[in-house]
C-alpha cells in the first residue's frame, strides 16, 4: 500500500512538473512570431511583423538621415550610388535618373550638385499616415519652404526605405490611389502591332509609378526581349539600369502625373508615331515594330521625318488603373 501511494506520489508530481513547463514555454512561441508572406502589401515578398513595417520613428530615422547625408557632406562631394542604395529602393534609383543622372537624384531641387541653400535644421518630417510622409525644406535663397511627399516602403532585405517621391511643389495631395503598388505586366501575346506597342508602353510606363520592388528586374525583361539593342535602349552607369529615352525623357513628368501617348500609324503601314500628350506629331518619335522569336518587338527607332505622312487614325495609350 505505502508503495502504491508512492508511485502515485511520483506520478503526479512528474504530470505537474510537465505542465509547469509547457506553460513556461507557451508565450515564447507565441511571441516569436517568423516572417510571413503577404500578397498586398507593396509587392514585397518577405514581410516583417506590422509593429516594425509601420514604425514611425525608424522611418522618420531614415528620411532624416538621407537628407543629412546630402547635407552635410565635405565640399558639397557627390554622393555614392551604395549611399543611395541604404535609403532608396532601387525601383526609385531607376525612375530618379531618368531625369539626368546625380543632379536629381536627391529629394529636393538643386541648381547643382552643391548647392548650399538648404539647412538641415529647417528640416520637417510630418508622418502623414498609410506610410506617407511630408517634407519641408527652407530655401534660403528664394525666402521660402520646399514641399515633397515620400512613400516608405519595407524592402527585400526587410530594410525601411523611401519607394516613391512626389516633384517638389506637388506635394499638397498625395494617397496610395495615386501610384501603383504592382506594376502593370505586358500582355505577351497581343493581336497586331498597335496592341504590342500600346502593351509595352504602358507596361513600361508603370515601372516609374509604381513602388513595386520587382520593377527594376521587369524593366530588364522589357528591354531584353521587346526592343533591339541600340535602338534607344542604354544602360544608366549611375543606376545600372536599362532606359529607354523616348520613354525615360525629362519632358515626361512621372513625379506629379500620369504621362499619356497617342500612337500614329503612318500612311505607308511601314511604322507608327509615338506622341507625347501635348506635344505635335512631328516633335514625337517614330518606331519599326517587327517580330523575332515568335513575338513581336520594336526593331527601329528614331526622332520623326518630315518625309514621312501619319495617318489620319489615332491609338491613345494611356496608364490604366
Amino acid at each position: 500500500m505505502k508503495r502504491t501511494k508512492t508511485l502515485l506520489l511520483s506520478c503526479l508530481i512528474t504530470m505537474l512538473v510537465g505542465l509547469g513547463l509547457f506553460f513556461w514555454l507557451l508565450p515564447s512561441k507565441q511571441t516569436a512570431k517568423p516572417v510571413t508572406i503577404e500578397e498586398d502589401s507593396d509587392s514585397v515578398v518577405f514581410v516583417q511583423p506590422k509593429a516594425v513595417v509601420n514604425d514611425t520613428t525608424k522611418d522618420i530615422n531614415v528620411i532624416r538621415d538621407y537628407y543629412r547625408l546630402y547635407l552635410k557632406r565635405a565640399n558639397g562631394q557627390d554622393i555614392s550610388i551604395h549611399d543611395e542604395r541604404r535609403f532608396l529602393t532601387q525601383t526609385l534609383i531607376d525612375k530618379l535618373c531618368y531625369c539626368g543622372g546625380t543632379n536629381y537624384l536627391p529629394l529636393f531641387p538643386l541648381e547643382d550638385n552643391r548647392d548650399p541653400r538648404w539647412s538641415l535644421d529647417n528640416l520637417k518630417i510630418r508622418s502623414e499616415g498609410g506610410n506617407w510622409y511630408s517634407i519641408q525644406l527652407y530655401d534660403h535663397k528664394l525666402k521660402s519652404n520646399c514641399n515633397l511627399a515620400l512613400r516608405m516602403v519595407t524592402d527585400k532585405d526587410g530594410q525601411r526605405r523611401i519607394g516613391y517621391a512626389y516633384q517638389y511643389g506637388q506635394a499638397s495631395e498625395f494617397s496610395d490611389a495615386d501610384i501603383y503598388k504592382k506594376l502593370v505586366k505586358m500582355d505577351e501575346h497581343p493581336k497586331d502591332e498597335i496592341a504590342f506597342l500600346k502593351a509595352f508602353i504602358r507596361s513600361y510606363l508603370s515601372l516609374n509609378l509604381t513602388i513595386d520592388l520587382d520593377a527594376p528586374a521587369y524593366r530588364k525583361y522589357l528591354c531584353d526581349k521587346f526592343v533591339k539593342a541600340g535602338e534607344g535602349v542604354y544602360k544608366n552607369k549611375y543606376s545600372g539600369n536599362y532606359q529607354i529615352d523616348w520613354l525615360d525623357s525629362p519632358g515626361i513628368d512621372y513625379l506629379s502625373d500620369i504621362p499619356s501617348f497617342s500612337i500614329v500609324p503612318d500612311k505607308e503601314g511601314e511604322g507608327y508615331f509615338v506622341i507625347p500628350e501635348g506635344v505635335a506629331t512631328y516633335e514625337g518619335y517614330y518606331v519599326n515594330v517587327g517580330k523575332r522569336n515568335g513575338h513581336y518587338y520594336i526593331m527601329q527607332y528614331g526622332t520623326t521625318d518630315p518625309d514621312i505622312e501619319p495617318s489620319d487614325d489615332i491609338e491613345p495609350v494611356t496608364i490604366e488603373g
